[in-house]
């Protein structure tokens, strides 16, 4: 699971997904891609900033987890937010936002879910890192998507599932 929240795994599917789009001549989808994408720049901008200012210790150090280190660069005091949690949690977001369906919305729900139980797992982030790390990227991801869907005539739905 630790891959699905890697960038290395995540932008080249994205960038596949549009490519594929504009290639089948599906227009919605790569629009929605492009949305999709934005909301996970800017969760991931967001998550970025706030790692090395809040500077929480990793569970794996010392086991405490009411030890800071505000703007440190080393790794051991970036616990909060996790970068994993924050790019899976942001494209299920977006996508979320775009195709308004509950499965695909429950799938996102479950693989943000693992994700984050896998970082737990492995020592790296406090659940309540990877909770609110969630909570913000989801909000931040959505919020975008809402943002680039005001400023466009693209309904929506762009990236539902064609009528049968």
């Amino acid at each position: 699971m630790n891959r699905l929240g890697t960038t290395q795994f995540l932008v080249p599917a994205m960038a596949i997904t549009y490519i594929g789009a504009l290639l089948t001549d599906r227009e919605p989808l790569a629009l929605g891609t492009l949305s999709t994408a934005a909301g996970y720049l800017a969760a991931d901008l967001v998550e970025s900033a706030l790692k090395p200012m809040v500077g929480r210790e990793r569970p794996h150090v010392e086991g405490n987890s009411r030890r800071f280190h505000p703007f440190t660069a080393n790794g051991d005091w970036h616990s909060f937010p996790s970068a994993h949690v924050a790019h899976i949690a942001s494209i299920a977001a977006a996508v979320s936002a775009q195709t308004h369906s509950a499965s695909i919305s429950a799938l996102g729900d479950v693989l943000v879910t693992l994700v984050g139980l896998d970082r737990i797992y492995e020592d790296q982030h406090w659940t309540s890192d990877v909770t609110a790390t969630i909570v913000l990227s989801s909000m931040v991801s959505a919020a975008t998507v809402r943002w680039l869907q005001s400023r466009t005539a693209t309904p929506a739905t762009a990236m539902s599932p064609a009528p049968k």
